[in-house]
């Protein structure tokens, strides 16, 4: 929260993942945002797993700009099996405007990467922000199947209060202080507005469409198929491909 990064020890990280593996707990996911924003904490942490003998495969959420073979490759060797990357958009352009600090060649660059080092990945996307275009939006979508990541995860740009976005519909008079409102009445059945420069149906007709052409390509099916290992994982992913046949559009 705030500014300031705070961290536990690489040492006390060690500590807590001894008592768990311990508890029989095989899988975590590292909830930071960055895991990887003290780069030699990072490596202290991997060095300590491998050094300790503890048998977990872990999470993490990372920067693009942060993806190099050196650290790849201890991150795998200490039990690392699936990197979720914020990409966003296909667009320096639109990059740029959302002060992301990366650019569409180190996305590449990054993915590339992790995939030399054998370790999967999770792309997060956002459509509808600030000066998208429709054919952006769908320049995104490309762009998720040219990355080829193992999972895509699509979302629609929402202003949250205490953003700089969220203050910027307010300076341009594009919105009213909504969540002002709804902070001093909430109903249940109240939706959060999307970022207004893109109808709310047109974006919803996209963020079906992302789904459905990133998760229904023969080549995708074919791998998940081939990683299925269970009935229990059968009967899940049975499931999500039933739920998202059910998606409209």
């Amino acid at each position: 929260m705030g500014k300031w990064f705070r961290a536990r020890t690489a040492n006390q990280v060690i500590g807590e993942l001894r008592q768990i593996t311990n508890s029989g707990i095989s899988e975590v996911l590292v909830y930071d945002d960055t895991f990887t924003v003290d780069r030699r904490r990072v490596e202290g942490i991997c060095k300590g797993i491998i050094s300790e003998g503890i048998k977990i495969d872990f999470d993490i959420r990372m920067r693009v700009d942060h993806a190099d073979g050196e650290l790849l490759t201890l991150l795998k060797s200490a039990g690392c099996r699936r990197i979720h990357y914020g990409v966003e958009a296909a667009s320096d352009r639109i990059l740029e405007s959302l002060h992301k600090g990366i650019t569409i060649e180190q996305v590449r660059r990054a993915f590339n990467e992790t995939k030399k080092a054998g370790i999967e990945t999770l792309a997060y996307f956002i459509i509808g922000s600030p000066g998208e275009s429709y054919h952006d939006m769908l320049d995104t979508i490309e762009f998720a199947k040219e990355l080829k990541p193992d999972y895509c995860h699509f979302a629609v740009m929402t202003p949250y209060p205490a953003t700089p976005l969220y203050q910027m519909g307010l300076d341009n008079g594009m919105y009213y202080d909504y969540w002002r409102d709804f902070a001093r009445n909430p109903d249940p059945n109240w939706v959060a507005p999307y970022w207004p420069e893109t109808k709310r149906e047109v974006l919803l007709g996209l963020l079906d469409k992302a789904y459905r052409s990133f998760y229904w390509r023969p080549g995708w099916i074919a791998r998940e198929a081939i990683k299925t290992r269970s009935i229990k994982q059968i009967a899940k992913k049975g499931s999500t491909a039933i739920k998202m046949l059910a998606r409209r559009g």
